[in-house]
């Protein structure tokens, strides 16, 4: 309200972006839309790339816990782009692994090795400990997909090892999708 009544764009849209951040994490992204759509708009006509950067990957996130896949990989590779062509190279190593359960949810399995390939070893080399057992996780859903039971299995246990050593967490929706992931691994 503030940053609105003050004109403020970049505040008002980081203020909408976190919103939208906050209600996805306690598992409600219903309405979210909205508030990302207005942050969206608000960060284009500021022209504040790196804030579009973050309202993207936010969108696009939202969009994969609404189940809005197609709308979810389109903000997704709009992430990656803008967050290579201004220099954010832990907004993208996010947005690539993210891209990644979007195309395991699509079932498209080449491409989401593709990108996880690039994403991965990204968030590795920038120490990102949150994000490293997110990217074991996606890469045991892969294994899982792929029909590599075992492979799945040891990655999961080295996602939540790597959890456990470095006192972070994965969020609900990755430990929920990883869940399903290995139904089949485990009976295997």
């Amino acid at each position: 309200e503030r940053a609105r009544t003050r004109h403020d764009r970049i505040r008002e849209a980081a203020a909408l972006m976190y919103r939208v951040r906050a209600t996805g994490i306690m598992g409600d992204p219903a309405g979210a839309g909205s508030d990302i759509e207005r942050a969206m708009q608000l960060q284009t006509t500021a022209g504040d790339d790196a804030g579009l950067a973050a309202a993207l990957f936010f969108a696009a996130a939202s969009s994969m816990l609404e189940g809005n896949q197609r709308l979810a990989l389109e903000r997704f590779e709009g992430c990656v782009r803008l967050s290579r062509a201004i220099g954010l190279p832990q907004v993208e190593a996010r947005a690539l692994q993210l891209m990644g359960v979007t195309r395991l949810q699509l079932g498209e399995l080449p491409a989401a090795r593709a990108v996880l390939a690039r994403g991965v070893p990204a968030i590795v080399d920038l120490g990102d400990r949150f994000a490293i057992p997110v990217g074991l996780s996606v890469l045991a859903g892969l294994a899982a997909k792929e029909g590599r039971p075992r492979t799945a299995l040891l990655l999961a246990g080295a996602a939540a090892a790597y959890e456990q050593v470095n006192d972070t967490y994965r969020p609900y929706v990755i430990r929920g999708l990883l869940d399903g992931w290995l139904e089949s691994a485990r009976k295997a």
